[in-house]
């Protein structure tokens, strides 16, 4: 029987961490150390535990089955941990603990300037860990246990995922008000297809959105530039280059944007959820957020 009370708790966080990056070299840069101290670690811990843990590959790493286990079982831990770190806290009446969450860049803003402020203000103990991260590594982070909470738009639907708040809006044009396709009531297809665009790289749930349009349309749009940002597309669009199809949540905050709607026989509803691991239990300050979190999705519309 493994007794993994030989190994020591830097091991099993180094190894979940290499898990989630995917590769020695970027867990790593992540954990700013260097590459062979990791993988001198990561080789002591299969020495312990005696099973190989990963199956090293020319492009990076995966768990063996032996590793999925061990990293259910850090994770387990990690949720124990963050129980006995709550009722210590409530043992104090004080709300404390780390809460991660993973974001489109979208939603980024809103995230901090809306959700987090009153957070702090209110526990001073709470701290939170953001990652912006497109929805494909949204939605797997959260799968994985490696987030508490996510906020993505256009996520695929999986049984290991818990949807607690959406709220949904059209794909529309974003283009500058001295843009020529300001100066219309509704854009088509054909119009788009005239004039230059920016889009999402593939695995983003926008771009997703924007292929199906091209091809329920059988059109095939100008990409003048191709992007992981969110920022980048709204840039691009408010400077007058050309346009972005982006929902109305993104771009309502904007000024200097102006919003057409899309006229096609389908046009894309893109929808915006807040997920968690299906099943998971959370601890208190995870709760407290999630509350808000939840709140700030549901309003979306309203802005």
């Amino acid at each position: 029987m493994t007794d993994l009370s030989i190994t020591d708790d830097r091991a099993l966080t180094y190894f979940a961490e290499v898990v989630s990056a995917g590769s020695i070299r970027a867990a790593a840069r992540r954990l700013f150390i260097g590459p062979p101290a990791l993988s001198r670690t990561i080789s002591s811990l299969e020495q312990r535990v005696g099973e190989e843990l990963l199956h090293r590959h020319a492009t990076g790493v995966r768990p063996t089955p032996a590793g999925e286990a061990l990293l259910r079982y850090v994770r387990a831990r990690e949720d124990l941990d963050a129980i006995l770190a709550d009722e210590l806290s409530a043992a104090r009446n004080e709300l404390s603990g780390k809460v991660r969450i993973a974001v489109g860049e979208g939603f980024l803003a809103g995230l901090i300037e809306e959700v987090l402020p009153s957070v702090f203000a209110e526990h001073p103990a709470v701290s939170v860990e953001v990652l912006n991260a497109g929805t494909s590594d949204i939605r797997q982070a959260v799968i994985d246990a490696d987030v508490d909470y996510g906020i993505g738009a256009h996520v695929v639907p999986d049984a290991a995922l818990s949807v607690i708040a959406e709220s949904t809006d059209s794909l529309a044009v974003a283009v500058s008000p001295h843009h020529p396709l300001a100066e219309v009531s509704m854009v088509t297809c054909t119009m788009l297809a005239e004039h230059a665009g920016a889009f999402l790289l593939p695995g983003f749930g926008l771009r997703a959105l924007t292929d199906d349009l091209q091809r329920d349309e059988g059109t095939a749009f100008r990409v003048r530039m191709e992007t992981g940002s969110v920022n980048a597309l709204v840039a691009f669009a408010a400077s007058g280059a050309g346009y972005a199809l982006l929902p109305g949540f993104v771009t309502r905050p904007y000024a200097n944007l102006v919003s057409r709607p899309i006229s096609a026989a389908n046009v894309s509803q893109v929808t915006a959820s807040l997920l968690a691991q299906a099943g998971r239990p959370v601890s208190l300050a995870a709760s407290e957020l999630e509350a808000r979190l939840s709140r700030y999705v549901q309003d979306l519309n309203d802005n």
